[in-house]
């Protein structure tokens, strides 16, 4: 196995050093010879540990020992431009030739319209866009098991959509990500113990460590979401979302449901639609900044013909989802829609279409640059992720649930795990 992490230190090394903390995270792992681990280091103007460079971009393949500088000949490479990932991608199948590829974008994300990273040494505004992955992953010449997203805002439909011929899983985040982001050791510990581990077991230890990493450290501070994504039934799920969203039009054209959730973490900063000015993070952000809107919460809440259509391609789509437990109205995947804002929709407007996303929804998107609704949003507080997926399925499955549930806990309480930590499971369930 061969994992390429493009690692966009940006103001969250400089800063914070949060990413040779993720670096120290990947030399804890177990490693063996049949696992390698390559890390390009771009984007930001003060690596704080390891010997990193500031002043050029650098390889580096992670070892028991630390990181060992494997090519520094690469200058100071702009990460918001397709040929640095794709250089990276096939320098990496040259030198590290294996059975199978895993790809990793680490920094800040700002969804399909943002896009990913933030370069310290480009222009402020300036981002990898979804149609520029595209372009990047062709010309990196590699089919990925996975494909995943250490930042904010990246799982929506679209970008799904804009990695279907790339990847057989995306792993990604619907909401804010905390600094931390993910938690690194036990999956690319596993991934030495048995690389042929498959890829839905081996996002699953990805999204379980890192959600329980996030509640350790960081409590109600902060939320954090993670969903792996079978990519083949994307296509399925872009139709079921066609069908439900053109027969609702009205509906979703009466109110603003962009979801309302504020925090700063690993989001790409932006340009304010309210003020006209930059962002900067101590403003913090709303999910509705980026358009971010929930399908699984529009299914739920706007009942129609298509809903269980939508609901049932949403369940096939999304293999593992988890969340931290002061977050409830997110499942896991999003979709753009331009409430109110004209310039927005411009930028989505030519991203998508490059994309390749269909033409006549991304028409159709433009209805909504003419929607005002007067600052008001639709409340999704009353709607409950958990709750809606208890009631969504049928009384079988959610015994054969519990009896897992339960099996799981009997497997705790062997390994003398204390009371208080079956408790929180019990909590993490039901409540209080």
């Amino acid at each position: 196995v061969t994992v390429l992490v493009l690692m966009n230190g940006s103001d969250l090394e400089s800063e914070y050093g949060e990413a040779t903390r993720d670096l120290s995270e990947m030399i804890a792992a177990k490693k063996n010879d049949r696992v390698n681990i390559l890390v390009e280091t771009v984007g930001t103007r003060q690596w704080n540990r390891y010997g990193i460079s500031s002043r050029r971009s650098e390889r580096y393949q992670v070892t028991d020992k630390g990181v060992t500088l494997v090519d520094d000949t690469l200058g100071q490479l702009d990460t918001t431009v397709p040929s640095t990932l794709s250089d990276f991608i096939r320098w990496g199948a040259e030198n590290y030739p294996a059975d199978r590829y895993i790809l990793i974008l680490w920094d800040h994300g700002g969804g399909p319209v943002y896009g990913f990273g933030y370069d310290e040494y480009r222009s402020y505004g300036d981002t990898l866009t979804i149609d520029e992955m595209q372009t990047a992953l062709r010309d990196g010449g590699i089919y990925f098991d996975l494909i995943g997203m250490d930042c904010c805002l990246m799982s929506s439909l679209e970008v799904c959509s804009a990695l279907y011929d790339y990847c057989d899983y995306a792993l990604l985040s619907e909401d804010f990500e905390p600094g931390c982001g993910w938690a690194h050791t036990e999956w690319l510990t596993a991934l030495a113990y048995d690389p042929a581990v498959p890829t839905e077991q081996l996002g699953r230890i990805v999204i379980d460590n890192s959600i329980t990493v996030c509640e350790t450290e960081r409590g109600d501070r902060e939320s954090m979401t993670l969903a792996l994504i079978d990519e083949s039934y994307i296509p399925s799920l872009f139709l079921a979302w066609l069908d439900f969203a053109y027969a609702n039009e009205e509906t979703l054209l009466s109110a603003n449901y962009s979801q309302m959730r504020e925090s700063t973490g690993r989001a790409h900063p932006l340009i304010s639609r309210s003020v006209g000015g930059w962002f900067s993070e101590s403003d913090g952000y709303a999910l509705s900044d980026y358009c971010i809107t929930d399908i699984l919460s529009l299914a739920a809440n706007i009942p129609s013909a298509q809903s269980d259509d939508l609901r049932t391609m949403y369940d096939t789509a999304i293999k593992y989802y988890r969340t931290t437990t002061n977050e409830t109205t997110l499942a896991g995947l999003s979709v753009t829609l331009p409430y109110g804002d004209a310039a927005f929709y411009g930028m989505l407007s030519r991203i998508f279409r490059s994309a390749g996303i269909d033409r006549d929804y991304v028409d159709w998107l433009g209805k909504f640059v003419d929607v005002d609704t007067g600052g008001v949003y639709f409340d999704f507080s009353n709607w409950n992720v958990w709750l809606d997926y208890i009631a969504g399925h049928d009384w079988g499955d959610w015994v054969s649930t519990l009896s897992e549930l339960g099996q799981l806990a009997q497997d705790w309480l062997n390994e003398n795990l204390d009371d208080e930590t079956i408790d929180d499971l019990l909590n993490w369930l039901f409540g209080d």
